[in-house]
């Protein structure tokens, strides 16, 4: 993205990381940002709090999560249609059970934080399920069998 231009959404706290990562080689394989290197400077678009991107019905709003092992993500939501990206935090283990629940724990923390109305919810390893859903899983990981 770097190397064409485009803008990066990056968190706050990411971007002392990423600003190294730009400016390491990439020697052994060089990539379109190696050939381009010393011309293109990052087009960072930092997220320290919320922020909106695009506008009408498709319309996203970035919000960092902030929480203790999500300090470096941020979710996405879409209001029109109450969608929840929800980063890397939502994985479902073989039985269906939450592999990490703190992590989406932290995730409801936020949505609630944020004051947001979600229906459904999706990340990069889980496909769209329903909020509810993911919630009872929460509950069902901090008390078994009840």
């Amino acid at each position: 993205m770097v190397a064409q231009d485009l803008p990066v959404y990056v968190l706050d706290l990411n971007r002392p990381l990423l600003d190294r990562m730009m400016k390491a080689p990439h020697t052994l394989e060089p990539d379109a940002l190696q050939r381009s290197q010393g011309l293109r400077q990052p087009l960072w678009r930092i997220v320290s709090g919320s922020q909106a991107i695009g506008s009408g019905a498709n319309r996203m709003q970035l919000y960092p999560l902030r929480g203790a092992s999500t300090e470096r993500q941020y979710m996405v939501y879409f209001p029109e249609h109450r969608i929840l990206y929800a980063s890397d935090t939502l994985a479902l283990n073989d039985d269906g059970s939450l592999y990490d629940p703190e992590l989406m724990r932290e995730v409801v923390l936020a949505v609630e934080r944020e004051g947001l109305e979600v229906d459904t919810v999706f990340a990069m390893h889980q496909g769209p399920m329903p909020w509810g859903q993911m919630v009872s899983l929460i509950e069902n990981s901090q008390h078994p069998g009840v």
